[in-house]
């Protein structure tokens, strides 16, 4: 829903073709198109602004907006239901105004899941998650007991293990918060070792390497454990 401004229309040129057999085709992209570099930018902008033109209509989701969004998702919360209430009532209209549709609501109170559940805008919205488990933002929040946990799915390791095939796995360790950073660290010096020993990317490691990557990579399974309030 957010257009691009005519005369930066030119940088969202393109030429297509289904088969080679037909003509060149010459597009113009008219909205915001994602993957480009400007486009997380453009989309947070879009929504700033609308909440500054909006905020006399919508103070509370005005505020909300620009403090509360991580790109596309909306991480609030208030005190008491009353105040929920208010900010899921003014955000979806605020959102709407601008032709926007918030979708997949969730919470841990279940009188506010109840009254969205029964105020839903129309039938094409998504249904609001209700099991107890979601991820937020790469995390896993548990809404019932309120707390993050994490978890880590690693296929069993193939054969040979190189630095490329160690790094893919490191990098799927998402930990915004640094809350599990004494364990992340440990992969970190790993993968400096392995810089250390010269090896190119598909070469197999050693076994002295290998032993202490495979170690770690069993007790990775650990963190499940963890439940951080």
């Amino acid at each position: 829903m957010v257009r691009v401004a005519e005369e930066d229309t030119d940088y969202q040129r393109l030429l297509w073709r289904s088969s080679a057999n037909e003509p060149v085709k010459h597009y113009k992209l008219l909205r915001l198109t994602f993957g480009t570099a400007c486009a997380p930018y453009l989309a947070v902008k879009s929504l700033q602004a609308l909440a500054h033109d909006e905020k006399l209509k919508y103070p509370i989701a005005a505020k909300t907006t620009e403090t509360d969004y991580y790109m596309d998702d909306l991480l609030s919360g208030s005190e008491t239901v009353e105040e929920a209430i208010d900010i899921y009532n003014e955000m979806n209209n605020l959102m709407n105004s601008g032709g926007f549709q918030l979708q997949k609501w969730s919470n841990n109170c279940e009188a506010l899941l109840q009254y969205i559940g029964e105020n839903k805008r129309d039938d094409n919205e998504l249904p609001f998650k209700v099991n107890s488990v979601i991820k937020v933002l790469g995390l896993t929040w548990n809404r019932v007991a309120d707390t993050f946990e994490y978890t880590v799915n690693l296929p069993e390791p193939k054969q040979p293990i190189t630095k490329r095939h160690i790094l893919s796995e490191i990098a799927k360790l998402y930990d915004p918060l640094g809350l599990i950073a004494p364990v992340v660290v440990i992969a970190k010096m790993i993968m400096q070792k392995l810089w250390k020993t010269g090896l190119d990317w598909d070469e197999p490691i050693d076994g002295i390497l290998q032993a202490e990557w495979l170690r770690y990579r069993e007790n990775l399974m650990c963190i499940k454990d963890l439940s951080i309030p």
